[in-house]
């Protein structure tokens, strides 16, 4: 469509100088129906969030009562105190008949008087005497007895629920209504215990009975370097505290480690727990011969774990792994869309000590390395689950390697897997963090980007670090420098942490580091030399073979914010592909999070780095839009086109003054002299008033071109009423 020059001069004349048109229509209120619609899809989405915690706590349930049916939540502790309980009822028993029998016989001589009856009552009251006199002398149960009375244990529950259950089936054969409403109530307590159990689980671990009679206690067990050596013998045949510390104590004196002492030590469900002090030198020693001591111990590769302590130098924990430490972890727990903060502390697995692995992702840049098998994918999906539940996050998913996120695609705003895709991606995000740092002070939010609805953080979790092209790898440790403050964060994951991996020396960059099954050399690059001798042994643990998961998805973690910097194991939750699928579609019906577009004005004209302003290609000569990287990753939502130039221009200007209500031409000139000097300098020669006329023109010019219907206002309550742009009309004509 074509005007006159004629034509053009009249409407800029009204472009400039005309007064106020603001639309008095208010928007209708929404009517019944919409209102329907809108409760409706409220109440649908608390009954999928209830269904699904209902479902988690009806598993949780059902694995309990499994546990109890086997008599599985008896502890080896439980077991052995209940064996020594029963020995000394037992021994009680028999004393008790001895004496009587005794009294018996003593009453029986008691009326003699002759020279035999004398003899009698002085023998047994010397038997008395004896029996009275006698103490009880636990034995240690075998393996056998406890796996015995474990079968014994749980073979009687059985009965007694057979038993239970045909008197209830008696009872209300002959009262029909009664039972009913019994079998009813029954019902909904049980579907309460599975509500209650899949908002926080419980798990069955009866406490160890008391012992019943005075005796050392069986834990914890002492030895001291003092007791005589003898031959090293498998952990397996110690079956009490005592026992167990005296095995450590020989088969460390058998590796000629300088021990003092063994304390504190404990039997857990996977083992035994203790802690060794050296008389010289530190635990170093005992990390040195962790591999000789699983042989003398009897036990796995990687299940002699050394923990050094920190306020005591000397000392270290040694853990003896028999069995899986992580059996009783329960499952992931349901995160419904939108329902948490990335500040909040978020649960993603446990500790070796039995606590819950959470910690806030907020202002974390970070890294996870982990060989083939070591659960790399496991862990970025735990990750993934929480950045996709919260309120103020936008994920986004790159991948060189051509997998992606999997089942949690359709909950992520971005995923783009083509290496160049991958580069301009991250060219935009620099533009993004750079666009960020100018109008952060101006959004009140201080030193850092303060996450929220409305101003989202940015997660991005980059996998296969290694397949990034070289510049999208320097894009990756620029944005690790300039990307914290200004809530763009980013986590990569690789299969080894050298130079040889990642290209640079990176890995010591992050500040949260999560190392599951690696090399050595992949420990030193990432945490440093000297940290396997403080006991960070993530090179001990071992990946998936085959069907056998092993310590799959086991970690140690540096740098998480609110658990201390110990050389501890973590497991990270596995998640299963049907309940991340359905996780994920929850949150995408829900609606994902958006970037705001205060950001995305703030990345126009973004300063790029001085390594790719002197790059030979092109394509990276402008950065592009975040319309365009969701049309070229085929993103659902993407703008069919991309938004004007100059309307993301006039976005910029308003996101730099915080976004206020309106901004006059000559602000607004601004930010277009410093985003296209050549366009917008021309007039830098002319008077104020002529300057800005001209702009003016020039302005509503480029809106028409751009087919935006946009008019300039008379700014009325402003000094001398300038002309300008307000920012509700401007993001109605972009609608």
């Amino acid at each position: 469509m074509s005007a006159s020059p004629a034509s053009f001069d009249e409407s800029d004349k009204e472009a400039v100088d005309s007064g106020p048109r603001d639309d008095p229509n208010e928007p209708p209120l929404p009517d019944r129906a919409a209102r329907a619609a809108t409760l409706t899809a409220y109440v649908h989405k608390i009954a999928v969030r209830e269904r699904s915690v209902l479902a988690d706590g009806t598993r949780h349930t059902a694995r309990q009562l499994s546990r109890w049916w086997n008599a599985q939540d008896l502890s080896p502790e439980y077991l052995t105190a209940f064996h020594l309980n029963h020995q000394h009822t037992q021994w009680k028993e028999r004393r008790t008949a001895d004496l009587r029998e005794i009294n018996t016989q003593l009453k029986h001589w008691k009326n003699s008087s002759d020279h035999q009856a004398h003899r009698q009552r002085a023998l047994y009251s010397r038997e008395a005497n004896a029996v009275r006199g006698e103490t009880f002398t636990p034995r240690p149960p075998s393996g056998a007895d406890l796996a015995a009375t474990r079968t014994a244990r749980a073979r009687n529950r059985r009965l007694g629920t057979a038993v239970l259950a045909a008197i209830s089936v008696a009872l209300g054969a002959q009262n029909p209504a009664p039972a009913a409403y019994t079998a009813a109530t029954a019902a909904l307590l049980a579907g309460a215990t599975a509500w209650i159990q899949g908002r926080r689980p419980t798990t069955l671990n009866p406490p160890p009975p008391r012992l019943g009679f005075p005796a050392p206690e069986p834990a914890p067990g002492v030895a001291s370097a003092t007791q005589s050596d003898t031959t090293p013998y498998p952990i397996a045949r110690a079956t009490t505290a005592d026992l167990a510390a005296e095995c450590i104590l020989r088969a460390l004196r058998a590796e000629n480690i300088p021990v003092a002492e063994i304390t504190d030590v404990e039997q857990q469900p996977w083992g035994w727990q203790s802690t060794v002090r050296v008389s010289k030198g530190t635990p170093a020693a005992i990390i040195d011969k962790a591999p000789d001591l699983e042989t003398l111990f009897d036990l796995g590769k990687g299940d002699v774990i050394v923990q050094p302590l920190k306020n005591r130098t000397a000392c270290a924990t040694l853990l003896l792994r028999q069995g899986d430490m992580f059996a009783d972890l329960p499952p992931a727990p349901y995160l419904a869309p939108k329902s948490i903060s990335i500040t909040d502390s978020s649960v993603y697995g446990g500790s070796a000590n039995g606590r819950p692995l959470a910690f806030p992702l907020a202002g974390l840049m970070g890294e996870v390395i982990a060989r083939s098998g070591g659960g790399k994918s496991t862990l970025l999906r735990a990750l993934v689950d929480v950045t996709t539940a919260c309120r103020d996050a936008v994920t986004l998913f790159l991948d060189p390697s051509g997998d992606g996120p999997g089942p949690y695609e359709d909950a992520i705003r971005l995923t783009s897997l083509d290496p160049a895709t991958i580069e301009r991606t991250l060219l935009w995000l620099h533009c993004l963090a750079a666009g960020r740092a100018r109008i952060r002070r101006g959004l009140g939010m201080g030193d850092a980007w303060q996450p929220s609805p409305e101003h989202p953080a940015v997660l991005v979790f980059i996998d296969e670090f290694p397949k990034l092209t070289e510049l999208s790898k320097l894009l990756v440790a620029s944005l690790l420098l300039i990307g914290r403050k200004e809530g763009v964060w980013i986590v990569f994951a690789a299969q080894g942490a050298t130079t040889a991996f990642l290209g640079s020396n990176l890995a010591q960059q992050p500040a949260l580091k999560i190392l599951g099954p690696c090399r050595d050399v992949d420990v030193k690059a990432a945490l440093g030399g000297g940290m396997m001798d403080e006991g960070w042994l993530p090179h001990r643990l071992n990946g998936k073979s085959g069907d056998d998961l092993r310590q799959c998805a086991q970690v140690y973690i540096e740098g998480a914010p609110g658990m201390p910097d110990d050389p501890m194991i973590h497991k990270i939750h596995h998640i299963t592909l049907d309940e991340a699928k359905r996780r994920a579609a929850e949150r995408a019906e829900a609606g994902l999070v958006e970037i705001d577009e205060t950001s995305l004005a703030a990345a126009l004209g973004a300063p790029l780095p001085d390594f790719v302003t002197g790059a030979a290609d092109d394509r990276l000569s402008e950065p592009p839009t975040w319309g365009e990287l969701l049309r070229l990753t085929g993103a659902t939502g993407a703008p069919a086109a991309a938004q004007p130039a100059i309307a993301l221009h006039l976005l910029g200007a308003f996101a730099e003054h915080g976004n206020p209500p309106h901004l006059t031409v000559a602000q607004i000139l601004d930010h277009l002299r410093q985003a296209d000097p050549e366009r917008w300098e021309r007039w830098d020669d002319r008077e104020e008033n002529t300057r800005l006329r001209e702009v003016g023109k020039a302005l509503a010019r480029a809106l028409r071109t751009s087919g935006l219907t946009l008019a300039s206002r008379r700014l009325t309550d402003l000094a001398g009423k300038p002309t300008g742009y307000r920012l509700a009309e401007l993001r109605k004509a972009l609608e």
